[in-house]
């Protein structure tokens, strides 16, 4: 935190802390200032327990109260249009953005995970195909990029995903074009080696916009998000099937449903279960 840093915990007021916060809320947004908060909250914390501040002020401040934003996902319809666009379209194919796209729609997966795979984390010609997610590209704060040995979740969201024939056959065409020694990365730069998610996510929405799908969302984490809703859907259209789609991604359930499946206002078929509720002529078909 650049802008407290030159202060002392006793110079740091109150009033400094929440115009800091105010502030960094305006700029960048509440999202980001809620966890900041969290963060001086414990700075003082320990501050307070070796006798450097007499409390712990931070928990005086007015609460941070962040907007749950509707989940927005491409439904079925919109993902073919986008997927034949991008096939027809010689700069997403040439810069592997289509087979990168086709990726993040059939696993789920984040667009640094993604990037993080190498062609041993494949399995293309076994009964079931899979892919292995266990590493996620990271950047360094001072510059450089490295794969970071678990996905964001941690260790725990490692996973190995199986395949349908349609990711399968789009990955095994791309292995047939490049470099695929085991160690070999999946979607390397131009120069061969680690892609910047950044620039990758721009050349997507770029894309995009000149292929006229300007009225979605652009962001390649709406094809994680559009996953998690197709996958939570059952065939009643109700969203019975969380865990699923929590499995794949990689997450809980409660944040699955939160951050990832748009919701469809469908209840569960659950008729049956008000049979309790039925007088004797009322259950006859």
């Amino acid at each position: 935190m650049p802008e407290l840093g030159k202060l002392t915990i006793g110079e740091a007021t109150s009033a400094i802390l929440e115009g800091f916060l105010d502030d960094l809320g305006e700029r960048i947004g509440k999202p980001t200032a809620k966890p900041a908060k969290t963060c001086l909250s414990g700075m003082w914390t320990i501050a307070s327990r070796y006798g450097a501040a007499p409390g712990n002020i931070v928990k005086l401040l007015a609460p941070i109260t962040v907007d749950d934003k509707p989940v927005v996902a491409w439904s079925a319809t919109e993902v073919l249009r986008i997927r034949a666009a991008m096939r027809q379209d010689e700069q997403a194919v040439r810069t592997a953005i289509a087979d990168l796209l086709d990726t993040l729609l059939g696993t789920g997966g984040r667009i640094g995970e993604a990037l993080a795979l190498k062609w041993k984390h494949l399995d293309l010609d076994g009964p079931k195909p899979s892919v292995l997610i266990e590493g996620t590209v990271v950047r360094l704060r001072g510059g450089g990029m490295f794969i970071q040995p678990h996905p964001k979740g941690g260790p725990n969201g490692k996973r190995r995903l199986f395949l349908h024939n349609w990711t399968v056959l789009k990955l095994a065409a791309r292995r047939a074009r490049v470099a695929h020694d085991p160690e070999d990365l999946v979607f390397p730069s131009a120069r061969g080696t680690l892609r910047d998610p950044r620039n990758a996510r721009k050349q997507l929405e770029r894309i995009l916009t000149r292929l006229g799908f300007t009225e979605i969302p652009q962001n390649p984490h709406t094809a994680r998000k559009t996953v998690g809703t197709q996958l939570a859907e059952d065939a009643d259209g109700s969203q019975s099937d969380i865990s699923i789609a929590a499995a794949q991604l990689g997450n809980t359930e409660a944040i699955t449903r939160r951050h990832y499946i748009q919701r469809t206002h469908v209840g569960p078929d659950a008729r049956e279960r008000f049979d309790a509720f039925a007088l004797p002529n009322e259950n006859e078909e």
